[in-house]
């Protein structure tokens, strides 16, 4: 299976891992499994599932090393599945428990894009209060990680969000 992987095989890997997982349940070698799994999905672009596995491993293995970038992944998968609302409550999750995470600033990045895009796509009735937490999501960006790579991009979101807002507001 690590040999797929590792070849970027990753559709054949997966259903080699699959097969492993249920067998490697109580050994040392069962986190490491059901993450690479996981990964498997998360590289083929299946995020429905790489979401589903990531947080599997998060419920099932809350302590290990990899843990937090499980729950980093499984917070990007979801926003590639517009899922928005849910990519809403994983980010504040991972926000309250990871909160000194050296991936804090790309996963305020994913919550903004998450916002915008969830805010773009509403119904005329929901949309103000939509950019208000995508604006809200950027101030946090700007506020407490303006050094980041993922700063300049923010900005332009927020600005983009903030003139949406503007004529939406005109109008009523």
């Amino acid at each position: 299976a690590m040999k797929y992987y590792n070849n970027q095989m990753y559709l054949t890997a997966a259903g080699l891992f699959e097969d492993l997982y249920p067998l490697s349940l109580g050994t040392p070698r069962a986190d490491t499994i059901l993450y690479t799994f996981a990964q498997c999905y998360y590289k083929n672009k299946d995020y429905n599932m790489a979401a589903f596995h990531f947080r599997d491993y998060v419920r099932r293995y809350p302590n290990t090393e990899r843990t937090e970038d499980a729950f980093y992944y499984c917070i990007s998968s979801i926003y590639n599945t517009d899922h928005y609302e849910a990519c809403q409550i994983a980010a504040k999750n991972f926000f309250n428990e990871y909160s000194y995470s050296p991936l804090m600033p790309e996963a305020v990045y994913y919550l903004v894009l998450n916002n915008y895009e969830y805010a773009r796509k509403s119904v005329e009735r929901k949309k103000i209060e939509r950019y208000k937490a995508c604006i809200e999501a950027c101030e946090r960006m700007e506020r407490d990680y303006k050094d980041s790579k993922y700063y300049k991009e923010t900005a332009k979101i927020a600005q983009e969000a903030q003139k949406q807002l503007q004529k939406l507001q005109a109008k009523s």
